[in-house]
């Protein structure tokens, strides 16, 4: 390892582009079939997305340095966060549009803000008795399992990972089996996605 190819984000070693054309190139068989099974389930759930353009937009940011390969993980795992990263955005571009500002709206004739008859997205009554609803059959789902109820509140408090690790006294090892089983869990409890 070259000290003068390492780069740095904060803490983090992060490999060159170079690095990344070498991991790519030395994929066995195995791995590459591994990557393509990846993009096709993420790309199942970001609708109108193609598995190969999901594989080869990651490998175009993962070349391009757009996406920085942190060298503590192991290339297929970087590779395959980047492609749920990138489905994720996907599905919220999909779902929520482009984001335009009240700036680009066309002005009324009156001179009002066209914003001004958005119907609001405050809670309402009805809204937190479903919200309150899901969160109890969230919880119930994970009851007795602490270590997923711990990450879950972790993430509800906005934590990042090592936090919740810290503040649940859990490995890095447990905390990424809790994600798998809260995962799993909520595909099995909401098969159509999320009821919010």
């Amino acid at each position: 390892m070259r000290a003068q190819a390492m780069r740095t984000i904060g803490d983090l070693d992060v490999a060159t582009p170079d690095e990344v054309a070498d991991a790519l190139g030395a994929l066995c068989p195995v791995e590459i079939a591994r990557l393509n099974m990846i993009a096709r389930i993420r790309a199942r759930y970001a609708p109108g997305l193609e598995w190969r353009e999901l594989l080869h937009e990651a490998i175009d940011k993962a070349l391009s340095g757009t996406r920085k390969w942190p060298r503590h993980l192991p290339f297929l795992v970087f590779m395959r966060e980047t492609m749920r990263s990138q489905a994720s955005e996907h599905r919220r571009k999909a779902t929520f549009g482009l984001v335009t500002t009240e700036a680009d709206l066309p002005a009324r004739a009156d001179g009002e803000s066209p914003l001004g008859q958005a119907p609001s997205l405050d809670p309402n009554q009805e809204r937190d008795v479903f919200a309150r609803q899901i969160l109890d059959q969230v919880l119930s789902l994970f009851a007795g399992d602490t270590a997923a109820l711990a990450v879950l509140d972790g993430l509800a408090q906005g934590l990042d990972p090592a936090e919740i690790q810290k503040n649940a006294d859990i490995t890095a090892t447990q905390y990424a089996s809790a994600q798998k089983r809260i995962r799993r869990g909520l595909v099995h409890a909401f098969p159509e996605g999320s009821p919010l």
